[in-house]
């Protein structure tokens, strides 16, 4: 994939960025100005999640994705942990700015959480990288996103709406040095 961001890893000085960062409409209001419940509860989550973040990250990475108009999209991605030669990783947030959605960049962040993932689990000496995440079912953007980069649902979570998506990323075995 030819990216068309330029994507960083976040510093400690892109917090105002992140806190104006908007992936959902604000929720609408009745007739006294009082929000009523969003309609995408799961993209307000994110949402709300992202303006929140501290970076930098200390157990994971929070990926920029930039354009000339400044912060487009976000990848998010906690380190989960090592069993032999297998490295988990939780693909946390993939959200991209209200005014660019459509525009392919939610593919784009997604590749880009999966290359980091995949360089750090076999910066570890890993030969297979997992790396799941959690999409609400009624989500179809995020789920056509997911299955275009190769995850696949494996099933619900104990939050109910959401399911968890997955893929195995492999490196050949010749790429493979064993740090262990």
């Amino acid at each position: 994939m030819r990216f068309r961001l330029n994507w960083r890893e976040a510093q400690s000085t892109d917090r105002t960025a992140l806190q104006d960062f908007d992936c959902a409409p604000e929720a609408p209001r009745d007739h006294r100005r009082r929000p009523l419940p969003h309609p995408c509860e799961w993209a307000a989550r994110v949402n709300a999640g992202i303006h929140e973040l501290k970076p930098p990250i200390g157990d994971g990475c929070l990926l920029l994705g930039e354009d000339d108009d400044g912060l487009a999209a976000v990848a998010l991605v906690y380190w989960a942990g090592r069993e032999g030669a297998r490295y988990f990783v939780k693909a946390a947030a993939i959200a991209v700015e209200l005014r660019r959605q459509g525009q392919g960049y939610g593919a784009e962040a997604l590749e880009t959480a999966l290359e980091t993932a995949a360089d750090h689990g076999f910066g570890l000496g890993c030969s297979i990288v997992r790396v799941t995440g959690w999409v609400h079912v009624d989500n179809t953007r995020s789920r056509a996103v997911c299955s275009s980069a190769r995850l696949a649902p494996d099933g619900d979570v104990p939050e109910e709406g959401y399911e968890e998506w997955s893929v195995e990323l492999e490196l050949p075995a010749e790429y493979v040095v064993d740090r262990r």
